[in-house]
């Protein structure tokens, strides 16, 4: 080369050293860094690929035994991105000195780390104790000279002076960054600190500003409040409070303010949920230091001023009982009793009481009250009947209940006995059992069955004979036997409906036969009264008494016999006295007709009319079921039937007209009246409707309301004939009327004639007769 070629190829070389220098370091980040210094050197030296490894003891600052390419050009060349520090490429540390070798080098093969290079020349430059920077060419074919060496490491140690920049700049923003995370993770742990004291201290914390305004407020005061969080923040103290409290919060804010020593901390206060309800708090404030903000902790002591009302009122209500009542410790000794303890036993002094053993007050031995404390571990309660002894020494009973009342603290349980003075109570069983004693003798002496159950039915007492009679024990009547299993079905279903009505309050009493079945398996005939025992208004029972009437039934089973008897034989009477009497008519109606002699005729006819009207009452009497009146009414119509067949056709021409009401007659009326029917009725047919004159005859029998009755007969024939007296008249059958109506039914006879004849008998009723 001669001396001017080599001139300019120095002259060239530093120019292109001074143009990389001069990329060097204009950039604090790594990559941004390397991407500007490599560049410029693949342009400028005809290098194919350009890789820089770093230490990550330089990168992290943390011991290492790594390296990592940080940056490569072209990136498609890098293959392997993650080195140990013992690679040959990084033994150009140690010794600091660049090396550039060809592909027939024997270091050429292993001293890349990248495996895509396998031709042209390589080299490599130590970047201070920090990494390696590896170039390459593919179109070299021989090692870079030494001077070139030297004058690239001379730029590189620039670049490597520039890259620790880089990442002592990268450490320290890390280092910052790092801080500042742990300084945001230190706030925001305490911020969840505060927040889970704030959320979690138990009681209701409000934060106020200096206007009483909310600003903080945490879940219990939601749930005490029934406001959202969202509803209270920014709203006035107001909204909590009642308008009385409102008023005194404030002026107790304001006082704070001026004189903090002299505003109470701590106080009750009333508030306001927000569904209306008025509850109590006990708050404590305080002033937030630098910010003049308040915070108050609220507790709710509603349920324990209740609790505190409520043991208040229990206290009273014990000090008041009529009831004596002891408080004892574990140990058994009294720590309070109530007035009517003092009163009960006589003393004037609760000392007298208080600090002493409770059985001193009792008349028990050791071994009955070991066995009550034993109930007392036991169950938790013990109740019975003990003797005590007054301060004047005389004895009295008591009902005692004791009781263990639990304590938090095991074996500090407290005991809390009551007692009832029972001895007036004893004295009044004494009596009773005395009273139940005569009682049950007087109804074991009794010939009747006594008995009484309980509103199901169920026997609770059935004296001597009732036992005896159905064959009954005592013992038998404890299992829930029932009253109405000793009777029949019929009788059973009775009871039941009785038991029934007495529940429900239907039936207040019972009269009734019954049949029972006796020990002997034998129908028992018995009439029960019974009535209802009550628990106040409540049917709790019945009590009564059954009578045998087994006897009595006998004998009216044989009155009832005697009694069919002897109606078989009145019937038969009458039937017999009404054959007798149509035995007469046809013996008169045979006589009649052996007779011409009109006048004698109609005598008999008038006969067997009579005869007829009698046997017609008898033929009643003995078809009916009463042998002593009849249906008067029935018995008319039968009896103008009669008449009107043995007129024949004369009768044909008069209408009968009845209009009886009177009901049912007496034998002893009712003969007068159907003879006194039968005269006058023939008396009309016979000359009122003269030549088969057409006419009409009206019975009218009636009670006038007063006991009077009254038969009137009429006709519209043609009269009486002039100057006729009926007094006087010698016809048998108006005698016959007279003597009936005046003399039998003590009556009077009234007769007019006026277009026909009336007939009007006025006679009062057998009773009012007799009476």
């Amino acid at each position: 080369m001669s001396e001017r070629t080599g001139t300019s190829t120095v002259l060239r070389d530093l120019s292109l050293l001074y143009e990389l220098s001069l990329s060097v370091g204009s950039s604090l980040d790594l990559i941004e860094n390397c991407d500007q210094f490599i560049k410029k050197l693949l342009s400028k030296k005809n290098f194919t690929y350009a890789a820089v490894w770093i230490a990550n003891r330089a990168i992290t600052g943390k011991p290492g035994t790594h390296a990592t390419l940080v940056y490569a050009n072209p990136e498609s060349m890098a293959d392997v991105r993650c080195i140990t520090l013992d690679h040959p490429l990084f033994s150009r540390i140690a010794c600091r000195q660049p090396l550039s070798c060809c592909a027939q080098d024997p270091l050429f093969a292993g001293a890349s780390a990248t495996r895509r290079i396998s031709t042209g020349v390589v080299a490599f430059f130590p970047l201070g104790d920090i990494g390696v920077l590896e170039i390459a060419s593919a179109r070299r074919t021989a090692p870079l000279p030494d001077y070139e060496l030297n004058q690239l490491h001379a730029v590189i140690a620039r670049f490597a002076i520039s890259l620790k920049g880089c990442l002592a700049h990268e450490q320290q923003l890390r280092k910052e960054t790092e801080e500042r995370k742990r300084a945001e993770r230190a706030r925001i742990d305490s911020e969840k600190l505060y927040q889970t004291i704030f959320e979690s201290t138990g009681t209701a914390i409000v934060i106020l500003n200096p206007d009483l305004l909310i600003t903080h407020v945490n879940s219990e005061a939601e749930r005490l409040s029934g406001y959202a969080r969202s509803d209270l923040v920014g709203a006035g103290i107001d909204v909590l409070l009642v308008p009385p409290e409102a008023m005194r919060v404030r002026e107790l804010s304001a006082l704070r303010r001026e004189n903090p020593i002299a505003a109470p901390n701590a106080y009750e206060f009333s508030y306001l949920t927000r569904h209306g309800v008025v509850r109590r708090a006990y708050v404590t404030t305080a002033i937030i230091p630098g910010t003049g903000d308040t915070i108050a902790s609220v507790m709710d002591i509603t349920e324990r001023k209740q609790a505190e009302e409520s043991l208040r009122i229990m206290k009273n209500a014990l000090d008041s009982s009529i009831n004596g009542t002891f408080l004892a410790s574990p140990s058994g000794h009294i720590t309070y009793i109530n007035d009517s303890v003092l009163s009960m036993w006589g003393y004037a002094r609760e000392e007298d009481f208080i600090g002493r053993p409770i059985w001193a007050y009792f008349n028990a031995g050791p071994a009955h009250t070991g066995e009550i404390e034993r109930a007392l571990e036991s169950n938790g309660w013990w109740i019975g009947e003990l003797s005590a002894t007054r301060a004047n020494g005389m004895l009295f009973d008591v009902q005692l209940s004791m009781t263990r009342i639990p304590a938090e603290e095991e074996g500090m349980a407290s005991i809390l006995c009551s007692c009832v003075d029972i001895t007036e109570r004893k004295e009044i069983e004494a009596a009773l059992r005395v009273s139940e004693k005569r009682f049950r003798e007087l109804a074991d002496s009794l010939p009747q069955i006594v008995f009484e159950t309980d509103s199901m039915g169920r026997i609770l007492f059935l004296n001597r004979i009732g036992q005896r009679m159905l064959g009954l024990t005592a013992a038998d009547l404890t299992g829930g036997l029932r009253l109405a299993d000793a009777f029949g079905a019929e009788e059973r279903s009775a009871l039941e409906n009785f038991l029934e009505g007495l529940r429900t309050g239907t039936r207040r009493s019972m009269h009734r036969e019954f049949s029972l079945v006796n020990a002997d398996g034998n129908a028992v005939h018995v009439l029960v009264h019974a009535s209802p025992i009550l628990a106040g208004t409540v049917p709790a029972g019945i009590r009564g008494i059954a009578t045998d009437i087994s006897d009595q039934k006998a004998q009216e089973e044989l009155i009832r016999t005697s009694l069919d008897e002897k109606v078989m034989l009145i019937k038969e009477v009458h039937h017999r006295v009404k054959n007798n009497m149509q035995v007469i008519s046809a013996i008169l109606s045979l006589q009649a007709d052996c007779l011409e002699d009109e006048s004698t005729l109609q005598v008999l006819r008038e006969c067997q009319n009579r005869i007829i009207s009698m046997a017609l009452i008898h033929e009643k009497l003995y078809q009916g079921s009463d042998f002593l009146r009849i249906d008067f009414a029935e018995y008319v119509d039968h009896l103008l039937d009669h008449i009107a067949c043995i007129f024949g056709p004369k009768a044909a021409h008069v209408d009968f007209r009845t209009a009886v009401s009177v009901g049912e007659m007496d034998i002893d009326t009712a003969i007068p009246c159907g003879m006194i029917i039968s005269e006058l009725v023939n008396n009309s047919l016979k000359y009122a409707f003269p030549g088969d004159r057409d006419g009409e005859i009206a019975i009218c029998i009636a009670d006038d309301g007063d006991g009077t009755c009254a038969i009137r007969i009429s006709d519209n024939g043609v009269g009486l004939p002039e100057g006729f007296i009926p007094d006087r008249s010698g016809s048998l059958g108006l005698h016959l009327v007279r003597m009936l109506a005046v003399k039998q039914l003590q009556g009077t006879l009234d007769v007019k004639s006026n277009a026909g004849v009336t007939y009007t008998i006025t006679f009062k009723r057998p009773t009012d007769r007799m009476r």
